[in-house]
């Protein structure tokens, strides 16, 4: 297989797993739990669609509301005190408010139990209405997917009974009514088509043709009101926005894959011989001694040994020769006497004073370097 084959079964391989990643994870709009636009498992946009689906107006805001509406429904409770007491005299004046967050304080009833044959159960058993609210007379049984049960409101009604309470409770208020349920999994996309779910959610929020229903948004807090599960920084990104990164992970791995690897073996490079520098100087040494100039080459020598010196002892190169034997005595432990006589610059009397000046400055040299 060539290398152009390759490049290209790569480009193709690159190019199919970034189409597939930017649809992988693009099919359903996930969004927090009990979102109305969601239609992740856990979003309610299920039930948005189907009191539409009735004839219902459907308004998912934050705003409180009006006289025309007559149902509305808090998913979660969100609303600070003076908007509770808002929504609460909305109620006496007519309204029907149905509430499946258990924590609310609009919620008359007290929770006594879960819907749980097993707290530690992930399944629960279906509940049998038995009761006679005519409200839900069209209404068999439910899965509440979890939740809790309530004890039945003074004045007020049960149904749906489990252990000691009731999973949904209705009970008046001035001239409305107020509807508890044990919790928001009924009415979640993933749990609204089980059982009579559905048949619960039409039957309270859209029992009167061409109504209009009020949707608390779950995703707004009120000033002063925290909202539990706080996202992190991590939550905050897109999620588009992460599979593009991953994308530009995976091209740029399967590019250094492509690019990187080598297609022979290594070829070994001829690495050049290290030759010392006083190595140089001796050479250069013995050159001019073949020469007959025993006096040019001992100077070479000594000033090629100064100049380490001077570099090693940080001196400078004109410093006179006692200062340097000195340093050199101090700093590095070499005998100063045998740096004089290295330095000096006498004439030598013949080849076997060359010979020893030479020994004796590669000797000094090895001592500076051991020294180091």
């Amino acid at each position: 297989m060539t290398t152009r084959t390759k490049q290209l079964l790569a480009g193709a391989a690159i190019l199919i797993l970034l189409v597939v990643l930017s649809f992988a994870g693009a099919r359903s709009n996930d969004g927090p739990p009990l979102d109305p636009t969601s239609t992740g498992d856990l979003g309610t946009r299920g039930l948005v669609l189907l009191l539409q689906d009735l004839g219902q107006r459907v308004d998912v805001t934050s705003d409180l509301p009006g006289p025309e509406t007559k149902v509305a429904l808090v998913l979660l409770d969100t609303l600070n005190q003076p908007r509770t007491d808002a929504l609460s005299r909305w109620v006496d004046e007519g309204g029907t408010l149905v509430v499946t967050d258990p924590r609310s304080s609009l919620i008359p009833s007290t929770v006594v139990g879960s819907s749980q044959r097993d707290p530690l159960a992930a399944d629960t058993e279906r509940l049998t209405r038995r009761c006679n609210l005519p409200a839900l007379g069209e209404v068999n049984n439910i899965d509440p997917s979890g939740g809790v049960v309530f004890d039945k409101p003074e004045g007020g009604s049960g149904c749906f009974p489990h252990g000691r309470g009731f999973f949904v409770t209705a009970s008046a208020q001035g001239e409305g009514n107020i509807v508890a349920i044990g919790g928001p999994a009924v009415f979640v996309n993933s749990v609204i088509g089980k059982g009579d779910n559905s048949v619960l959610a039409a039957s309270l929020l859209a029992a009167t043709p061409g109504g209009r229903v009020t949707l608390f948004d779950p995703r707004h807090s009120d000033p002063g009101v925290a909202k539990e599960g706080g996202k992190s920084l991590g939550q905050l990104i897109p999620s588009r926005l992460k599979r593009a990164f991953w994308q530009l992970v995976i091209a740029f791995g399967l590019f250094v894959l492509l690019r990187g690897r080598r297609l022979g073996r290594p070829v070994l490079e001829p690495q050049p011989v290290p030759l010392a520098g006083s190595e140089i100087v001796v050479a250069v040494g013995n050159l001019l001694q073949q020469a007959k100039q025993r006096d040019a080459a001992a100077n070479l020598l000594r000033a090629d040994l100064r100049r380490t010196l001077s570099d090693r002892l940080g001196l400078s190169p004109d410093a006179p020769d006692e200062v340097v034997a000195d340093q050199a005595a101090t700093r590095a432990g070499i005998d100063r006497q045998q740096v004089l006589d290295a330095l000096r610059t006498d004439p030598l009397p013949g080849e076997p004073a060359l010979v020893a000046l030479a020994q004796s400055v590669a000797s000094v040299r090895q001592e500076v370097d051991h020294a180091r």
